[in-house]
């Protein structure tokens, strides 16, 4: 890997989610329910990454992580659409999908991918599953569509949300086949493709709290 490569992937991308968290924090008293949950998930993020970039330069693996945060980052985001939608129904479907897919997590770790392998099983499912929420989001009535949708901050989220878990899907559904047979050219593009998504993703947010009114 390049040092540019290291520098973008490594620093500059997971550094980037300091913008959308600084907004946050400055802004925090007028957010609602819902930002607040996608700060928490910023910092959850951020958390992460920094724990994990330690363990990496220390030559250790560090995809056991990866198990753990999937299904936090899931839970978390599942509750930010749970605040969003106002249907009894869907609001109690997204607590069933919750403990759903942490089970599944869980069963996935015990008794079919190793902690120390990316679990594209559960990884698949949660992003098909955001950008599921997302969709039904950015294209039914809800939080005033016809009017005003592009201007509140949750448009912005929601975009965020579907623009990486959608780009990511092949990658996150076959990760542990690129890393046994894909060349270390083929995977260095694929990993700067991801972190790409990444930073559109936090730019998204970034958006989003900055367009929060005072």
């Amino acid at each position: 890997m390049s040092k540019l490569s290291f520098w973008y992937m490594g620093i500059f991308v997971p550094g980037i989610v300091l913008l959308p968290i600084a907004y946050a924090i400055k802004k925090y008293p007028i957010l609602d329910k819902a930002l607040k949950v996608i700060f928490l998930y910023l910092l959850t993020a951020g958390i992460t990454n920094v724990i994990a970039a330690v363990l990496a330069f220390n030559n250790k693996n560090n995809l056991f992580l990866l198990h753990a945060y999937s299904a936090i980052e899931f839970a978390l985001l599942s509750i930010y659409f749970f605040l969003l939608v106002e249907k009894l129904f869907v609001k109690q479907l997204i607590l069933s999908i919750i403990v759903l897919y942490v089970i599944y997590c869980l069963l996935n770790v015990a008794f079919v991918q190793r902690i120390d392998q990316f679990n594209t099983y559960t990884r698949s499912i949660q992003a098909i599953m955001i950008s599921g929420y997302s969709l039904y989001y950015l294209y039914t009535g809800i939080g005033n569509f016809v009017s005003n949708r592009k201007k509140g901050p949750h448009y912005w989220i929601a975009l965020g949300l579907i623009t990486y878990f959608m780009s990511s899907l092949v990658q996150f559904s076959f990760s542990n086949f690129f890393s046994t047979y894909f060349t270390r050219e083929i995977k260095f593009w694929l990993w700067n493709f991801h972190a790409t998504m990444v930073l559109l993703m936090y730019l998204f947010f970034f958006k989003a709290y900055a367009i929060c009114k005072e």
